[in-house]
């Protein structure tokens, strides 16, 4: 197969869901409708244009150079610096980000292509909104690499063949380690992804987003619950001498309708305590639904799960995330923790985040704890747990590693 001459653009409407929201659907309705016109009248016969859902639009342009589709995306975006949208007596200036990604015989479905586009959007609206990245410029600003446009093909594959695994990570009760309460336990199970090609296991950091943006992390949290539920329901020996078992759920998954259930019957089917377990989930921009995320916490509650709030202090609304959505536990996030006994400004933010916490019942842990130094301030400014490398490292979730770590 030859290369074609083509170029891809994704053009994500920015502010979208602002007008949708203050004049209503009908309005937002008719802004998509004016916004493809204006899109279609600067384009030739021979380019493809097609509305992808949502806010999102589509643009397939044959060019003999690869300059042409971001000068077609330039072009784009400096008419609609003079593109008004006018609801009732309301009146909106629109912009859009533009991702550009070249058609060429390395992808083979529209997947590769629309996943290596969402990657290029991703970048884009991190950096600045209402702006143009091609995939190279993406590339160096998010350190992709050319198996990204793959993902798709790899997530699917690794959710047929199983190719994931499960590791965990002791927490740490830091009372314990000062000798003045008896030792307590308790693990935070982690996800990998075993790469065959390349005899490597790959790292959350790598294909979570990827699995995010394809919405395939409900398959990959569902394999998570089913497989540690699974290993304590044949050594429930091992959950008896166990505090707390913390599971990594996504928000995504959280809004899927049927997910609590899911969860619900995977309990009864193991006959497991939900006591036992605490999910946590990230405060990221992912909590967008705060209606269903209460109701999905209030489902659980009411087995007997806890949940915790992870990554504490990332966002701004980490704080409101705890007084509306009922978090028993904080985990503050590692930016903070890791270099607080050199660092005086993650210092004062840790103690006041520990106060807070405190002040409101919630347990404390800390993240990314690596040296003797920080735990010993952790402890002193009353933070109950600590994980990180300083007290243990990850390893494979099985029944041999979990005797030891609890022997």
């Amino acid at each position: 197969m030859q290369d074609t001459n083509a170029a891809f653009l994704l053009i994500d409407i920015d502010r979208f869901r602002l007008v949708n929201e203050s004049c209503g659907c009908i309005a937002g309705d008719e802004l998509l409708r004016q916004f493809a016109d204006t899109i279609a009248g600067l384009l030739t016969r021979e380019d493809f244009f097609a509305r992808l859902g949502g806010d999102r639009f589509a643009v397939v342009t044959f060019c003999d150079d690869g300059d042409k589709g971001l000068a077609l995306a330039q072009t784009i975006l400096k008419h609609l610096e003079q593109f008004n949208f006018q609801w009732e007596d309301r009146q909106f200036r629109l912009a859009a980000s533009i991702g550009s990604v070249p058609l060429t015989r390395f992808m083979v479905s529209y997947d590769q292509v629309m996943l290596a586009a969402d990657e290029v959007i991703f970048v884009a609206k991190r950096e600045a909104r209402g702006g143009i990245f091609s995939y190279e410029d993406a590339a160096k600003r998010s350190n992709l690499h050319k198996d990204n446009i793959n993902w798709a093909s790899r997530l699917v594959d690794a959710v047929t063949n199983q190719l994931f695994r499960a590791y965990f990570q002791m927490i740490e009760f830091l009372p314990a380690s000062a000798g003045s309460a008896p030792p307590q336990y308790r693990l935070e199970v982690l996800m990998r992804l075993w790469d065959a090609t390349h005899q490597r296991m790959i790292s959350p950091g790598e294909f979570i987003g990827p699995a995010e943006r394809l919405h395939l992390i409900p398959e990959l949290d569902k394999w998570i619950v089913g497989y540690t539920l699974n290993l304590f329901a044949q050594h429930p020996q091992l959950l008896e001498r166990l505090d707390m078992v913390s599971i990594n759920l996504s928000a995504i998954s959280i809004r899927e309708p049927l997910f609590a259930q899911f969860v619900i019957n995977s309990f009864v089917t193991c006959n497991l305590p939900p006591q036992k377990f605490c999910f946590e989930i990230t405060e990221t921009q992912a909590i967008v639904n705060v209606d269903s995320a209460r109701q999905f916490m209030q489902s659980l509650r009411e087995l007997g799960c806890h949940f915790a709030l992870d990554d504490f202090g990332s966002g701004f609304a980490s704080y409101a995330y705890l007084h509306q959505l009922a978090f028993d536990t904080v985990k503050i996030d590692g930016i903070f923790v890791r270099d607080m006994d050199t660092d005086p400004a993650h210092y004062a933010m840790m103690k006041s985040i520990t106060e807070m916490a405190n002040s409101l019942g919630k347990n404390v842990i800390a993240e990314f704890v690596e040296t003797a130094e920080v735990a010993t301030q952790l402890h002193k400014l009353g933070v109950s747990w600590a994980q990180g490398y300083h007290h243990h490292r990850p390893e494979a979730l099985d029944y041999l590693a979990l005797e030891k770590c609890l022997s």
